[in-house]
């Protein structure tokens, strides 16, 4: 019996083939439920400034804008969710993580092994927010 909320995840990447397979994966796994899906940064801003998300998988090579571009105001507006940079260029993973990205996750690594690291990703934000609000205490 699950006692928490399943994950909210909005999926953005601009090859649609791969946003309904993970879309898909996402439905699938009784952990989580699509927020929404986009095809390029600026899409994924519009999305979550009308809606909050828990974590949001973000392909870093679009066309209109990318996803190191879109990176720190999706940080912005979300900013306890966990956000998953995925991408095939292992520099561009490393420039993700230092603008934000909780997540570096190469393209072409399992799908399961995703959601896995994103519930822990979420885990992880939950314990450093209740120790930052334990020490302002």
């Amino acid at each position: 019996m699950q006692t928490d909320p399943t994950l909210r995840v909005l999926i953005v990447d601009d090859a649609r083939v791969l946003r309904e397979l993970l879309a898909l994966t996402v439905e699938n796994d009784d952990r989580f439920s699509v927020a929404g899906c986009a095809a390029d940064g600026a899409q994924a801003i519009r999305l979550v400034e009308q809606d909050q998300t828990d974590a949001i998988i973000l392909d870093l090579q679009m066309p209109v804008m990318d996803g190191l571009t879109a990176l720190p105001r999706l940080r912005q507006l979300c900013p306890d969710a966990v956000i998953a940079a995925h991408s095939f260029d292992g520099e561009a993973l490393e420039r993700a993580v230092a603008l934000g990205a909780d997540l570096s996750v190469t393209k072409g690594s399992g799908l399961d092994e995703l959601l896995d690291a994103i519930v822990v990703g979420r885990e992880t934000r939950r314990q450093l927010h209740s120790s930052d609000k334990d020490n302002a205490a």
